[in-house]
């Protein structure tokens, strides 16, 4: 019985160690970023002023949650809005399709749309979303993307705008409840 138990220990304590160094591999394109610093407000200068030096990449997505609407159907639905700003992911890709739509969305009064919401609603790439005071034309579906967790897409599924277009949708004011994320690629050697 103590080989036994000794054996599943050293079994378990294998695997962890194994599972850490996997995660620790692909960590980079799991969050598709060297470094993530996410907030409910907007980053003070003082913490970005730190990253402003040659060879260090910035993006930014501004998450919250609203309605949608669909004009071609008059479907409404409740979902994850991410205002992309940036080359995000630095690492991997998402899976769109048209394939590169998850790159072309980002010019233009654009959007990439969760492939389950195009499906609920019948809607296709070409067709627009209403998302606050701005129509976007859907450029793509989104497939996948590093950092999405599957259950809270379920509930609200995400839609994804330039950040050029966030204030033109007239829904971040006093009191909207906003999650702010940057991400940064650092110079290949830094000690993150």
């Amino acid at each position: 019985a103590i080989t036994v138990g000794i054996a599943a220990l050293t079994a378990v304590r294998s695997f962890s160690v194994n599972l850490t160094a996997d995660i620790d591999r692909e960590a980079k394109t799991l969050l598709g970023a060297d470094l993530l610093i996410g907030a409910n407000q907007t980053a003070p200068d003082s913490i970005l002023s730190r990253f402003n030096t040659p060879g260090i990449e910035r993006a930014q997505v501004t998450n919250f949650v609203s309605m949608v609407r669909f004009p071609s159907n008059g479907g409404t639905r409740l979902s994850q809005i991410r205002a992309l700003e940036g080359n995000y992911p630095f690492f991997g890709k998402w899976k769109s399709s048209p394939e590169n739509s998850w790159q072309t969305f980002r010019s233009g009064k654009k959007a990439l749309v969760n492939h389950a919401l195009m499906l609920q609603y019948g809607i296709r790439p070409g067709d627009s979303i209403q998302v606050g005071n701005v129509t976007f034309a859907i450029e793509g579906e989104l497939l996948s993307s590093p950092g999405r967790a599957g259950i809270a897409s379920s509930i609200a599924p995400v839609v994804f705008i330039p950040e050029a277009w966030l204030d033109s949708t007239g829904l971040i004011q006093r009191g909207s409840r906003v999650d702010y994320q940057y991400f940064f690629k650092m110079p290949d050697g830094s000690d993150v």
